[in-house]
């Protein structure tokens, strides 16, 4: 029994572990947006308001 249990939800560990690095890349890549300054900003072709847009995203949102 515990063996079926295990192999049914065997899937769900790496799914889980894959979103959370997901959301966790996500946490720091607009940490490190938000600390841009407007010369490093136009190095990569973004504007104040992009960015202001792009942080203001929750972590699970695209």
């Amino acid at each position: 029994m515990r063996t079926e249990i295990l192999r049914q939800y065997a899937f769900t560990v790496p799914a889980v572990r894959a979103t959370a690095m997901l959301w966790l890349g996500r946490i720091g890549t607009r940490r490190q947006l938000r600390e841009l300054d407007a010369r490093q900003l136009a190095d990569i072709g973004r504007t104040e308001r992009e960015r202001e847009d792009e942080c203001a995203k929750w972590f699970w949102q695209a």
